[in-house]
Order: structure tokens, then sequence, then C-alpha cells
């Protein structure tokens, strides 16, 4: 019977600008093909949903702030990783 052989750890040097700004996100659109999963992080103006809502005001604006593109495999971790953490903050 053949050993398993672990997988070769990798070391992985991330960056990031030198002023990394947050965006604030409200919304997002989660779309897919066979091999990919798009994940659109959307900021909505809220001024403009309290107007649409109140009278006929102008239409309601939202910009893309993001656009992530992942393989299957990576949503499903994506997804576990966000649930683990809700999980954690819920129970604070």
């Amino acid at each position: 019977m053949a050993d398993k052989q672990k997988p070769k750890q990798v070391e992985i040097e991330i960056t990031s600008p030198d002023d990394p700004t947050a965006k604030s996100a409200n919304n997002f659109i989660v779309s897919y093909i066979d091999d990919e999963f798009a994940l659109d992080i959307i900021y909505v103006y809220p001024h403009d949903l309290v107007i649409a809502a109140s009278e006929e005001g102008p239409k309601v604006r939202g910009e893309v702030i993001a656009r992530i593109a992942m393989t299957p495999k990576n949503a499903i971790k994506l997804r576990d990783k966000l649930d683990e953490m809700i999980k954690s903050y819920e129970g604070k």
C-alpha cells in the first residue's frame, strides 16, 4: 500500500495598495455559469431609496464597488468561511 504524501506547503505573499480604503457596500448580486461564480458588491445610495419610497422620485442609483469571479470550489470555500464567521459573530 503506497504512503500518502502530505501536500507541499506553499507560502503566499499577499500585497495590498499603499492606502487600502474600505468601501461601504449594502447589496450584492451573485451569478454563475458552469465553471465560474461572479459576485458583484454594490453600494445603493440610501437617500435615493427614501425618495423613491415616499414619492415618484428619480431612479435609485447603485454602484458596483467590486466584481469578483471565482471557481465553484472557491465559492464553496467562501460560503463555508462566511458561515463560520457569522456563527462566531452571533455567539458573542
